[in-house]
């Protein structure tokens, strides 16, 4: 009997804690849950609309904004491409092209170009 009491405390104790509550963490979002502690990542705001009110990247990633979030939104000049969540940096490109330069040396061909977003 000692045996099967023990087993069942331990299964009770990894299927989780009973005051486990999750919802949307981040204070920047209007559907904020203060009481939740584990995000379940439904949280809705505006990235675009948060910069414009002045927050900084840094504080809106600390805040729990997702950096993936901040992708395609124009800032700064351009539109967000990337941002580091560790450094709360954005790279920020043109919105616009540039035009069309050569790549390489005339008459030699250079492997694995693309013109294509994201390629280099």
């Amino acid at each position: 009997m000692r045996f099967f009491l023990t087993i069942l405390a331990f299964s009770i104790s990894i299927v989780g804690n009973a005051q486990d509550i999750y919802g949307c963490t981040s204070p920047f979002a209007p559907n904020y849950n203060p009481a939740a502690t584990i995000n379940d990542y439904t949280c809705d705001y505006d990235v675009a609309q948060l910069l414009a009110d002045g927050y900084c990247i840094q504080e809106l990633l600390d805040g729990d904004v997702w950096y993936y979030d901040f992708q395609g939104i124009e800032y700064g000049g351009g539109y967000i491409r990337h941002v580091s969540p560790s450094a709360g940096k954005a790279l920020i490109s043109s919105g616009t092209s540039i035009g069309s330069f050569q790549w390489g040396c005339d008459g030699t061909t250079v492997g694995g170009t693309s013109t294509a977003a994201w390629t280099g």
